[in-house]
């Protein structure tokens, strides 16, 4: 999320906390998911 002066990376996993950074590059996108096994 971009505030106003950071952006803040948000986890889904509530166990985590969040990272907060002044710069930020994006090198692509994920555009598929393999999983092996889903149980």
């Amino acid at each position: 999320f971009k505030e106003s002066d950071h952006y803040r990376l948000q986890p889904e996993n509530d166990t985590m906390a969040p990272i907060i950074l002044t710069r930020v590059s994006i090198l692509g996108k994920v555009v598929s998911l393999y999983r092996s096994d889903i149980s």
